[in-house]
């Protein structure tokens, strides 16, 4: 599903107009905020989110004109609507391992979502930040960097952080090892038997993709430890 930012940002009930391209048949798509969220927090998300020229970046599927409805779901939508569009955006500003133009630009948007204290897709914000972070493809020096210090943010503060939002936190930190060295008792969060696939990981720097596939024992721990990291997610990356 192709989203398009809607015309009329009038909060709770803006329609998002919806087309599929290469993904499927067209369709209406129609926005609708979760319980909680103010008409201030509506617009205030729109705003920033309007001060992005999305039509000027690419993401895998061509221009990034869909990323801002889809962030915008993402961050106030109910929850069917939010499901549906992290599904999009593991579709194009990540895909199958690789980042876009359109993904730097976004981190921010994804990083406040994983920081809000009670929002229900924190997991999946932190999953998204730690794949795009050892995503590969020709912009990922600058999505890396661009993740960098939001996951020293959140990395930081791990001790005030319910157990799933730790759980996550210790995968997106095997993407900046370092990480751990400066927060004492976070690697301690890991049961016994995933530490080996912990170290094994931060020494790849955090990317599956560079350690040697050829060993099934190891890419086996991976799994494990991403099944554990990851139980608090209401999504999935579906490449």
């Amino acid at each position: 599903m192709r989203w398009l930012w809607p015309r009329h940002r009038d909060g709770a009930d803006s329609g998002l107009a919806g087309f599929h391209s290469s993904r499927g048949t067209p369709h209406p798509v129609r926005f609708t905020a979760r319980p909680g969220v103010s008409p201030a927090e509506l617009q205030a998300l729109a705003s920033a989110l309007g001060t992005v020229p999305w039509q000027e970046l690419g993401h895998a599927y061509g221009t990034a004109d869909d990323a801002p409805a889809l962030l915008y779901a993402v961050t106030h939508g109910t929850d069917e609507l939010r499901i549906d569009a992290w599904w999009e955006l593991w579709g194009t500003i990540y895909h199958q391992g690789t980042v876009y133009e359109a993904t730097a630009p976004a981190v921010p948007f994804i990083a406040a979502i994983a920081a809000a204290p009670g929002h229900p897709d924190r997991v999946d914000a932190i999953a998204f930040l730690r794949e795009a972070a050892v995503g590969g493809g020709d912009w990922a020096p600058q999505v890396r960097e661009a993740v960098r210090q939001p996951a020293e943010d959140l990395v930081s503060s791990w001790e005030a952080q319910p157990e799933p939002v730790q759980r996550a936190l210790l995968l997106l930190a095997s993407a900046f090892p370092e990480l751990v060295s400066r927060n004492n008792g976070l690697r301690d969060r890991l049961p016994d038997e995933l530490q080996l696939a912990w170290d094994e990981l931060a020494a790849a720097d955090g990317n599956p993709s560079a350690m040697d596939f050829g060993d099934a024992e190891a890419m086996n721990r991976q799994d494990l430890l991403e099944a554990w990291a990851y139980s608090g997610s209401v999504s999935s990356d579906p490449s």
